[in-house]
């Protein structure tokens, strides 16, 4: 029996597998590591948010796009695994973020 090495990460409740189980994302402080599966010392891509922490992480349905949340920030952001410079950023100081999830292809606030 084999066990992986074990990695640095900020909350092990953060971290999230990919729809198709090729990439696990995982939160370090504000950086977000995804991780390919089969070799889990491959980084795939690292994202670097402008808040101190990752509060919450959630896959989009394609498993090429992820979501990070500061709900202290008020504050979501999406990125793609195929594109290093997208980034979609969503504030809503008015009335704070609570959560975020997917909603097929689009990102609910809540």
């Amino acid at each position: 029996m084999e066990f992986s090495d074990l990695y640095k990460q900020s909350n092990s409740a953060l971290a999230r597998f990919s729809p198709d189980g090729r990439h696990i994302a995982v939160a370090v402080e504000h950086r977000l590591i995804v991780r390919d599966t089969e070799d889990p010392k491959r980084i795939h891509r690292v994202f670097s948010t402008e808040y101190p922490a990752i509060q919450q992480i959630a896959w989009g349905p394609d498993g090429k796009s992820v979501l990070t949340a500061s709900l202290a920030q008020s504050r979501v952001d999406v990125w793609r695994l195929d594109d290093e410079s997208y980034r979609c950023a969503i504030f809503d100081e008015a009335a704070r973020v609570a959560g975020a999830q997917w909603g097929g292809t689009h990102v609910l606030t809540f």
